[in-house]
């Protein structure tokens, strides 16, 4: 989840392959004034459904999201929005 000012908690349903698209796409958008969060890393082995993974993992993606939005021009990298749209449309 995280807060929007005018809807309050909004939960997203995504992937973690399009988090990581998204984080490489920020990388070559995003102005310089606004810093880019370190993506959790990609577990290689093990079980991905595991749900302690699953819950830490979500949490830590979360607070990705999180820091990219509390920057104020953050909103103002297209790829960011359009994630956030694409996300919003399919729920």
């Amino acid at each position: 989840d995280f807060i929007d000012e005018e809807r309050g908690p909004i939960t997203l349903l995504i992937r973690y392959s399009d988090f990581d698209k998204l984080h490489k796409n920020l990388k070559s958008q995003a102005p310089k004034n606004i810093k880019i969060p370190g993506m959790p890393p990609k577990r290689f082995f093990g079980d991905n459904t595991d749900k302690s993974f699953v819950n830490s993992r979500c949490s830590r993606l979360e607070d990705y999201l999180n820091e990219l939005l509390s920057h104020p021009d953050a909103l103002s990298i297209p790829c960011l929005c359009e994630f956030l749209h694409e996300d919003a449309q399919s729920q």
